[in-house]
Formats: C-alpha cells, structure tokens, sequence
C-alpha cells in the first residue's frame, strides 16, 4: 500500500528545504524592496529642498527651468517675503555644507553660527 521509493524522499527533502529557505528568501526580497522606497523617498526630498532654494533665489538661479508667463510671475513674487539680490553675499557653514546669506547670525539647517560670529 505504500510507496518507498526515491520520489518521495526527493519530496520530503525539498519540502523541507522550502520551509528553511523560504522565508529566508521572502524576508531578503521585502528589504530589497523597502530599500528602493527609502531611495525614492530620499531622492523625492532632496528633489523638493532644491525646487524650493532655487524658487527662493529667483528664476536666475535654475537657468535650465522655463522662465514663467509675466502675468504668473507677478503673484509668486509677491508671496516672496525675501527679497531676491543677485550680488548677495554667501556664507559656507563647515558643518553640513550649506551655503547661505552671509547677513545670517547662523546657518538655516543645522544652526551653527558662523566661525567669525562665536
């Protein structure tokens, strides 16, 4: 009535190995995949920051955006509450690597006060 033969030992055994192995394999193709949503996510950010310095600076800055309609500029300039100066003076904070206005008391992003101001 039963069966011993090689073909079910050969079942048992890669039974076995699907369960030892399997999540094993599942557990590395989720973090492969969590890794590429923190890549996207990072990028996204970073994409975001420098839209927003460069919206900041004004249109000079971004020489590869197209320049925006006369009659949509006028608006967003004035929603600007710093004005835009091409001939500004700029700080690099040795900490982080930002480069800021060299009128600020202290760098915007990681709030280190300038090596001349301590």
């Amino acid at each position: 009535m039963y069966y011993y033969g090689y073909q079910n030992y050969a079942a048992g055994v890669i039974g076995i190995l699907v369960l030892a192995v399997g999540p094993i394999l599942l557990r590395g193709g989720d973090e492969l995949i969590l890794l590429l949503v923190m890549q996207v996510k990072t990028t996204r950010e970073i994409h975001q920051k420098l839209t927003q310095m460069t919206e900041e600076r004004g249109p000079a800055a971004a020489p590869g955006r197209q320049q925006p309609a006369p009659e949509t500029a006028a608006p967003a300039a004035e929603k600007s509450a710093v004005p835009c100066r091409e001939n500004q003076a700029m700080s690099h904070c040795p900490a982080c690597g930002t480069w800021y206005r060299a009128s600020s008391d202290r760098c915007p992003v990681c709030g280190r006060r300038p090596e001349g101001k301590e």
